[in-house]
Formats: C-alpha cells, sequence, structure tokens
C-alpha cells in the first residue's frame, strides 16, 4: 500500500515503490487520506499537501490519473477516505486491504526531520505491526545517480532475542527480489576489565575480541535465519554506528537497508535520537522499518 499526501514532487517517490512492486509482482493500492475541508483552517495544515480544498472525488479522480502514469504492470487500485487522523486512516485502510507492507514517501523543504518527528510517518511507525518502507528525497537523489544498486539488502542487527522473529520476513523479502543479504552489526564499546580508577582504553587486541565475539552471534543468528548458510555476516568496532551503517549500505550499493523497531516504547526510542532514528534521517538508501514482534 502506497500512502500519499499528493504533495508536489510525490510522483519520484510513487515511481520507485511501483518499480518494487512490479519486482514483486504485487497488487498495489494507491492510497490518500482526505481531510474534511473543514480540518483546513490554516496554512500550516495544508503545506506541502495537494490542493486543501480538494474533496474526496476530486483526489480520486486525480490520484487514478497519476497511478496511470506510473508504470505499473497491473491495474493500481486508488482509495482515498476523507480522515480526521491521517495515522489510523492510513493503518485502518492496511488492515482492510491486508497490505504486506506500507510505503511512506517523505518529502518536502523540511524532508526527513518533518517525516520522522511529531509526523504522521512517526505515528504510522510506532503502531504499524507490518513492514513500513520510507522514501525520502535524498534516497531517491541517490539512487538517481546510480546506475544500478546490485549489492545485498543490508539488514543492520542488535542480535537481540527477537531478531530472528523480525529478520525472517526482510529475508523472505530478499529472496523474492532476488536479493542476497548481509548481516550488519556495529559493537560501539568493547567490554573492557577495569583493574583501575583509569578509564580503559580498548586495544586492537580488545577490538578484535569483540569483533571475533559479535561475528560468532550473528553467525547463529545467519544459520536461524538460512540454514543453507548463505547469509554474510559482518561486524565492526566503530565510535559512530550511525555513519558506519550509512556507509556500509551506500558501499555495499544495497537496495533496501534494514532496521528493526522494538515496540512502542522502542519505536518512541528509536525517534528520539537512537541509532535507527538518525539512520533515518541520514539514509542514502530506502530504509525498510520492520516491526519487531510484541
Amino acid at each position: 500500500m502506497l500512502a500519499t499526501d499528493r504533495a508536489a514532487g510525490a510522483n519520484a517517490h510513487l515511481a520507485f515503490a511501483i518499480k518494487l512492486g512490479n519486482q514483486l509482482g504485487s497488487r498495489i493500492t494507491l492510497y490518500h487520506a482526505c481531510p474534511p475541508r473543514s480540518m483546513i483552517i490554516n496554512a500550516a495544515l495544508s503545506d506541502n499537501r495537494a490542493d486543501a480544498n480538494e474533496t474526496v472525488e476530486i483526489a480520486t479522480r486525480l490520484l487514478t490519473e497519476t497511478a496511470s502514469t506510473l508504470g505499473a504492470d497491473r491495474p493500481v487500485h486508488v482509495e482515498v477516505d476523507e480522515a480526521t487522523d491521517a495515522r489510523e486512516a492510513i493503518l485502518a485502510a492496511a488492515e482492510r486491504l491486508k497490505a504486506d507492507m506500507i510505503v511512506l514517501p517523505t518529502h518536502g523543504r523540511s524532508g526527513v526531520s518533518r517525516a520522522v518527528l511529531g509526523s504522521t510517518a512517526e505515528q504510522v511507525l510506532r503502531d504499524a505491526k507490518l513492514p513500513v518502507l520510507l522514501l525520502t528525497d535524498n534516497m531517491l537523489t541517490r539512487e538517481e545517480q546510480k546506475a544500478h544498486r546490485g549489492g545485498p539488502m543490508l539488514i543492520a542487527t542488535d542480535l537481540s532475542p527477537a531478531s530472528v522473529d523480525a529478520h525472517l520476513p526482510a529475508v523472505a523479502l530478499a529472496r523474492r527480489l532476488g536479493l542476497s543479504v548481509r548481516l550488519l552489526s556495529v559493537v560501539t564499546n568493547p567490554v573492557m576489565p577495569q583493574l583501575s580508577t583509569d578509564p580503559a582504553v580498548p586495544t586492537p587486541e580488545d577490538q578484535q575480541m569483540a569483533v571475533d565475539a559479535r561475528t560468532k552471534r550473528m553467525h547463529e543468528l545467519a544459520m536461524a535465519l538460512d540454514s543453507h548458510g548463505s547469509i554474510e555476516v559482518e561486524a565492526q568496532v566503530a565510535s559512530n554506528p550511525v555513519e558506519t551503517i550509512i556507509r556500509r549500505a551506500d558501499e555495499l550499493h544495497a537496495p533496501l537497508l534494514v532496521m528493526t523497531t522494538h515496540g512502542r516504547r522502542g519505536v518512541l526510542r528509536m525517534l528520539q535520537g537512537s541509532v535507527a532514528e538518525q539512520v533515518i534521517r541520514r539514509a542514502t538508501t530506502p530504509v525498510l522499518v520492520m516491526p519487531m514482534p510484541n
């Protein structure tokens, strides 16, 4: 399900999502939550949106026209609801349509900060029980600059106990897209024995031990995700995990970067300054957010 606010510049995001849907052979629904006209009482509500005076009928007609230009392999279904709460409308529509994924294009001058903090996208991420694919201007600009993204799906993992359940759908999606899979885990603070009051400084040997231990755990996770042993693993020690994750996705020409959330509290924490939130803000690769099982 492609959720769009029909803002200027949205078509590039929609076209990318349509291309992904074509690869998957998916049934695609283009969805728009149209606020009641009585709700639109100032410019702030309509900023960066389509015409604030449009009706459901007008929005449906315009969205149908847009759908016909996006290059879908099969007819694109269009749905428009009048709703005072876009988050509730999007999630209800996804459930009604039995969607496998919600695609949320984000754009505009304030870009990802608007998309992630305090917006409909943040609210959908907080409550969604299915994968959410985020597409930003920054991601699509880099996509256009690359002839292709032929690398693996990169899954950034914290190796938590629920990782297997969270990552399995991502691995299944990679297989459907014909992509290889690589797990990436960043060690930020190798555990050090502290024998004095002086701060312990990790030596290269300590860092290598931390990487080796993390790599062993990642191999165990990889085998749990795919018993054929086809998933590559990579562990790194880095002071800045955000830069490391973004850089590796770019270096590997990854077509998708997968992050996970940990339920309502976890998502709120994610959206208030954690590694995942910063990656979403700055990524040059489309980010697929997978919900952790409750």
